[in-house]
């Protein structure tokens, strides 16, 4: 939750905090880390307590990460939370944002804020050695000594730190320089303090990281690593949840204590609560149960584990459809017209009618589109919903045009619609409409948006237009 909110463009508000957090906890998420939010800034202390009184009824721990500060720490104690993180910088390289302090301030200041949490009851206290990483690359200041960071480690653990991340804060390491992190904070510490793990992706590198700090050799690896829903966080982001849990549960078979099958429903949820969309390197993106090579299509509707892996297919995938273009297999037209005695003469003439109309509009063709052709040669107008079952019908959206009785007020549709998984974006305009609305062309159980709005505002609706987008 904290990670999160340094990815620009994210801000959650107190009912996105509370739900997100709620699925976090319910999918089997342990811990659950917070931001410090500032009163003098116009922070709600109380919003961030009900999250996390929230959580930790059910059994999570909630934790706070913060400086390395003094008031930092007496805001902290504030919040009912009963983990706390403390951050400091031990690079050469970020010394300069806390004043160029000497190593012994340092330790001083680690030292001292370990003690005061401890002194105020909280049971996980995490040190957060900050850019850690950067002591194990081949891009540091020789001041970076590895004698220099066991004398980091060596004194937060003395200080009572329960956990010591040593973070890769500027996604520099390769992996087996991750597991030299891991293995050098290990061999300082006498211990069972926990090592925690936290990668940053500014060269693609988190997830194989993590993994390696996971599965390798005991005195590498982890008991803690830090991850989010769609690996969001500054910069290019850290681990991606979805992404180590996934990997653990099915190619290593590591258990997560995460519940391996409600993963794609929390990514769906968290795309919803936060109005943010899949892009198309997304491991749970729509794209990936679409198939538009011929070959792969033939092969997907005999056994559609020969391309996707069995576990993907079990748990986070529920249908596969198909693009229609030049290269389709007719094999997607035989599963289309499974219920209906046509030869396969038929068959072949239908694919080869939606080959030369894609080539002719220079574009995959639609399933309204397929369903014309598949009447024009046939003569059977196969409904509209078993077309769509099978055939992929792209990011089908539409711009509907709203005008409304001039009593009825505008804000309270708006206000509504807000709400709606399939609705992207409400305009409020002047002219000849009064709001535009940008949402998918169905709903997630197949039901045209602009008939839920003309349904569900009848009272208030004069007309309706529709432009659709390709």
């Amino acid at each position: 939750m904290r990670e999160g909110e340094l990815h620009p463009g994210i801000l959650y508000n107190q009912d996105k905090r509370l739900a997100i957090a709620e699925a976090l906890a319910d999918i089997g998420v342990s811990r659950i880390e917070f931001p410090l939010v500032y009163p003098q800034r116009g922070g709600r202390i109380p919003d961030i307590n009900d999250a996390i009184d929230l959580v930790q009824n059910i059994g999570v721990t909630a934790i706070l990460q913060f400086r390395a500060y003094r008031p930092d720490l007496e805001l902290a104690t504030k919040f009912n939370a009963r983990g706390a993180g403390v951050f400091l910088a031990i690079s050469e390289e970020q010394k300069a944002k806390i004043g160029n302090m000497t190593d012994n301030e340092c330790l001083e200041r680690l030292s001292e804020s370990l003690l005061f949490l401890k002194d105020h009851g909280f049971k996980y206290r995490r040190a957060v050695l900050e850019d850690a990483g950067r002591y194990f690359t081949q891009l540091t200041s020789p001041k970076n000594t590895l004698e220099r960071f066991k004398l980091y480690v060596k004194s937060v653990e003395a200080a009572g730190a329960t956990v010591i991340s040593v973070p890769d804060t500027s996604g520099l390491l390769t992996h087996e320089q991750a597991k030299e992190l891991i293995r050098s904070a290990r061999t300082a510490v006498t211990s069972d303090v926990e090592i925690a793990g936290h990668f940053h992706n500014d060269y693609g590198n988190s997830l194989g990281n993590a993994l390696a700090v996971t599965t390798g050799e005991e005195n590498a690896r982890v008991n803690e690593v830090h991850t989010s829903i769609g690996g969001i966080g500054a910069r290019n982001g850290i681990t991606d949840f979805y992404e180590l849990v996934a990997n653990l549960e099915d190619n290593f078979g590591i258990k997560t204590g995460i519940r391996r099958d409600g993963l794609k429903h929390l990514y769906d949820f968290y795309k919803d609560v936060m109005r943010d969309h899949y892009t198309s390197r997304d491991c749970l993106a729509p794209q990936v149960a679409v198939e538009q090579a011929g070959t792969h299509q033939a092969q997907q509707i005999r056994d559609p584990g020969g391309y996707i892996p069995p576990l993907k297919l079990k748990n986070d995938i529920r249908e596969i459809k198909f693009v229609a273009s030049n290269i389709m297999s007719r094999h997607v037209m035989d599963e289309v017209m499974s219920e209906y005695d046509i030869g396969e003469d038929a068959i072949r003439a239908i694919t080869k009618a939606i080959a030369e109309r894609s080539v002719f509009i220079s574009r995959t063709v639609s399933p309204p589109e397929v369903q014309d052709i598949i009447e024009s040669v046939t003569g059977v107008r196969v409904p509209s919903e078993d077309v769509a079952k099978i055939v992929y019908g792209g990011k089908e959206h539409v711009y509907i045009h709203l005008n409304l009785r001039p009593q009825y007020p505008a804000r309270e549709i708006i206000d509504e619609l807000y709400n709606w998984p399939e609705v992207v974006r409400i305009d409020e305009v002047y002219g000849d409409i009064d709001i535009v609305v940008l949402a998918a062309i169905r709903d997630r159980e197949g039901k045209y948006t602009v008939d839920k709005i003309r349904e569900r505002f009848q009272d208030a609706i004069l007309k309706t237009n529709t432009l659709t987008l390709e």
